[in-house]
C-alpha cells in the first residue's frame, strides 16, 4: 500500500487495535459461569453481598452511580410497592427452592427513581475496611500513605477512591476482606493477595493506576459488594406488558443473585463455539477461537466509532479527522505570517454561513447541508493544508506547520469548532474517551517535510483499512458462530428460568428484549441486527427465506450487552434447551388497566424529566458494569 511509505511506524490494522483494545482478558480452561438451571448463586460466601438501608443508599450508592436523590420515589408509591411485589415473588420462590444457596443472601429491595432513560440496574456498595494496604515499592511515608485505597475486586488492580464518595464502613471486622482475597486468590493467576492481621498485601502482579502514582501505602481498603437495591428508571415501565417487564425485574435477580459486582473477570468475556441448539450444560471455553472472538472483540470496537463519528459518503478526510484538521487550520490561520491559503480557510471555518450547515457534524446524523458544508470544509482546507509542513519535534503549531506530535496533541485537545468548547463538563469527558481512541489509532511517527494534506490523506486511508480488516474479523466469527459469555447473557438466561418458575411463559424475557429492539438501526457492517431485520428473523423462527437456520450476529463484542437481537435469539434457543415453561402456579393479578395505570404514572412521571446523559463516573463506579443494565442506549456523543 502506497501510504506505508509516507508513514512511519503506521499501526498495521488489527493487531495493534487488538493490543489496545483485548489486553489482560483471560479465558478459564473451562467455565463454571453458563446458565445451568437450579443454580442461582455462583457460590454462597455472604461477603459478596451487603445489606444496606434507605439512608446509606440516599448517602452512598446513589453518588456512585449518579441517581438524583429528589428523583427517588417513595417506598409507599404505588410504582414501588408494584416493583417490590415481583422482587419478593421471585425471592421467596428462590428461598424456597434453595435454601441453603439463599441463606447469606438479603433480601433485595426496590427503588424506583423518575428517569426517562430506560433502563433498571443492581448497584454496588462501597464498603470500607480498616486494613492498611502496601501500594507501591519505597519507605512509607505521610507523604506517599492515602486514607483510602481502592481494590478493584475483579482484577485487583488498585487506584484512587474519590474524596467526594463515601463508603460503607465494616467497623473493626475483616472478615468480609478475608472472603474476598481467599475467593479472589483461587480464581486470579497472577495477582494475589495477603491478609495479614489488619494490612493487606498485594503481590507484584496486582496493577497500581496511574490515579495513585507514588503512594506506597493506604490506611484503608475499599472494595464494591453487592447492595441489596434493585433501581428501575421510570422510562422502562411503559415500554412492554407487566409479564416482559417482571422478565426484566429477574434479569436484575440475576445478576443479583450471582453477585457480578464481585466475580472475577476469568469468569466472563470468554469465547466458545455455538452449535444450532444451545446446550443444556455449561460450555467450555474454546480456546482454538479465542484469537478469533478477541479479534472480533476489536473489531466491534474499532467499527463502533461510527456510531460516534458518522461517515459521509463520498468524503475524502475521514470524519474522526474533521475536528484535528479544522484545529489545525483555525490556529495556523491565526498565526503570524500565515500563508493565504490559510487566513482565508480559518475565516471560511469561522463563517456563519458554514457553521450553521455543519451543524454538530460528526456527532450528529448528517443531511444534505452537512454533506455539503463538509465537502466545502476539504475544498477550503485542502490548500492550506498543503502549506503546512511536518516539522520537526517540539515543533509547536505555527505559520509554516507544526509538528506531528503538537497535530496529535489537536485530536485530544482540539480548538475546533468552537461549540465544542463550550459543552458541558460531562459531555466533553464523554468525548475523551472517543477521541483517546482515535489518537491511538494513528501511526506514532511521520516523516519531517511531509504536507500535512498528504499525510492527512494517509491517515485516512489507513483508518480506512483497519476499518476493513474490522470488518473481516467480524463477518469470521460470525461465520464460525463464536459467542461470547457475559454477565449480561447469564442474567438474561436466569431470568427466563425464574419467571417460568413464578408461573409465566419464559418467552416474555423475549418479549422484554423485543421491546428494547424497537428504533434499534441495523450497524455493524449488518452485524448487529436492528429492529427491522431481527423482527423479520424472529417471525420465521430464526431462520432464512428458504428456511435454513440462521445464526444472529453476537454484534458488538466490546459491549458486554451484545445486540438485542442476538439476547432474543440466545433467549429462545436458551428456553428450548431447558425445556422450560410455565410452572402454572397461581400468580397475583397482573397487567391489563391496572399495569396500563401504573404505565401511564410511569409516564408522565418520566416526561418531566428530559433523556439525559450520565455526568463523568469515577474510576470506581465504571469498574461495576451492572449498574448499567437492561438498556445500554448507541453511544451518542451528546443528547
Amino acid at each position: 500500500m502506497k501510504h506505508i511509505n509516507i508513514l512511519r511506524n503506521v499501526v498495521l490494522a488489527l493487531p495493534a487495535v487488538l493490543a489496545l483494545s483485548a489486553c489482560d482478558r483471560t479465558s478459564p480452561a473451562a467455565s463454571e459461569t453458563k446458565h445451568d438451571a437450579d443454580d442461582p448463586t455462583r457460590n454462597t460466601n455472604a461477603w459478596n453481598w451487603v445489606a444496606t438501608t434507605d439512608a446509606q443508599y440516599k448517602a452512598v450508592i446513589a453518588p456512585l452511580v449518579q441517581v438524583d436523590t429528589s428523583t427517588i420515589l417513595p417506598t409507599n408509591h404505588a410504582l414501588v410497592k408494584r416493583v417490590q411485589l415481583w422482587l419478593d415473588k421471585v425471592d421467596a420462590q428462590l428461598r424456597a427452592d434453595y435454601p441453603s444457596q439463599l441463606a447469606g443472601v438479603p433480601k433485595p429491595q426496590a427503588r424506583v427513581v423518575v428517569d426517562a432513560n430506560a433502563n433498571a440496574f443492581v448497584a454496588p456498595a462501597p464498603v470500607c475496611y480498616k486494613a492498611a494496604i502496601k501500594v507501591g515499592t519505597g519507605a512509607v511515608t505521610t507523604a506517599s500513605t492515602r486514607e483510602r485505597v481502592f481494590v478493584d475486586v475483579s482484577t485487583g488492580a488498585l487506584s484512587d477512591f474519590p474524596d467526594d464518595l463515601d463508603c460503607l464502613s465494616a467497623g473493626t471486622s475483616t472478615a468480609g476482606l478475608a472472603a474476598f482475597v481467599a475467593e479472589f486468590n483461587a480464581a486470579s493467576t497472577a495477582c494475589k493477595f495477603q491478609l495479614q492481621g489488619a494490612k493487606l498485601l498485594p503481590n507484584a502482579a496486582c496493577k497500581i493506576d496511574d490515579t495513585i502514582a507514588g503512594t506506597t501505602a493506604g490506611r484503608s481498603v475499599v472494595i464494591l459488594q453487592t447492595a441489596n437495591w434493585v433501581t428501575v428508571h421510570t422510562g422502562i415501565i411503559p415500554m412492554m406488558g407487566e409479564d416482559a417487564f417482571v422478565a426484566v425485574v429477574s434479569h436484575e435477580l440475576g445478576h443479583y443473585y450471582r453477585s457480578h459486582i464481585t466475580a472475577h473477570e476469568s469468569n466472563y468475556g470468554f469465547y466458545y463455539t455455538l452449535d444450532e441448539q444451545n446446550p443444556d450444560h455449561r460450555p467450555v471455553a474454546d480456546m482454538s477461537v479465542k484469537a478469533a472472538g478477541e479479534a472480533a472483540f476489536a473489531a466491534a470496537g474499532l467499527l463502533s466509532s461510527n456510531d460516534v463519528f458518522q461517515p459521509i459518503a463520498g468524503q475524502k478526510l475521514r470524519s474522526e479527522l474533521f475536528i484535528p484538521a479544522g484545529s489545525l487550520v483555525r490556529k495556523a490561520g491565526s498565526s503570524p505570517g500565515a500563508p493565504a491559503e490559510c487566513v482565508k480557510a480559518a475565516d471560511f471555518l469561522k463563517s456563519t454561513a458554514f457553521t450553521s450547515a455543519i451543524g454538530k457534524y460528526p456527532f450528529s446524523t448528517p443531511t444534505a447541508a452537512t454533506a455539503d458544508a463538509e465537502k466545502a470544509f476539504e475544498a477550503q482546507t485542502r490548500p492550506c493544508l498543503a502549506k503546512l509542513k511536518v516539522l520537526g519535534n517540539g515543533a509547536e503549531i505555527g505559520a509554516t506547520g507544526a509538528s506531528y506530535l503538537a497535530f496529535r496533541d489537536l485530536i485530544t485537545s482540539p480548538v475546533f469548532p468552537s461549540w465544542l468548547l463550550t459543552l458541558p463538563a460531562s459531555t466533553r469527558t464523554a468525548l475523551q474517551a472517543e477521541f483517546d481512541k482515535v489518537d491511538k489509532r494513528l501511526a506514532a511517527d511521520v516523516a519531517v517535510g511531509l504536507s500535512f494534506d498528504r499525510v492527512l490523506d494517509a491517515v485516512s486511508r489507513e483508518l480506512d483499512s483497519q476499518e476493513a480488516h474490522g470488518a473481516v474479523a467480524l463477518r469470521r466469527a460470525h461465520e464460525d458462530h463464536i459467542g461470547q459469555y457475559t454477565i449480561e447473557q447469564e442474567a438474561d438466561e436466569e431470568s427466563a428460568e425464574w419467571i417460568a418458575k413464578l408461573g409465566f411463559d419464559p418467552h416474555a424475557a423475549v418479549d422484554a428484549m423485543d421491546a428494547l429492539v424497537k428504533g434499534e438501526a441495523t450497524s455493524l457492517n449488518g452485524l448487529s441486527l436492528g429492529q427491522g431485520d431481527c423482527e423479520a428473523l424472529a417471525a420465521r423462527d430464526w431462520t432464512d427465506a428458504a428456511g435454513a437456520y440462521q445464526f444472529v450476529p453476537v454484534g458488538n463484542y466490546a459491549e458486554i450487552h451484545h445486540s438485542t437481537c442476538y439476547r432474543m435469539f440466545n433467549l429462545t434457543r436458551e428456553i428450548a434447551a431447558h425445556r422450560e415453561e410455565s410452572s402454572g402456579a397461581d400468580l397475583p393479578a397482573h397487567g391489563g388497566q391496572g399495569w396500563a395505570d401504573l404505565q401511564k404514572v410511569a409516564s408522565d412521571l418520566g416526561a418531566e424529566t428530559p433523556l439525559r446523559r450520565r455526568g463523568p463516573l469515577s474510576l470506581v463506579a465504571r469498574k461495576s458494569h451492572v449498574f448499567e443494565c437492561v438498556y445500554a442506549p448507541a453511544p451518542a456523543a451528546f443528547r
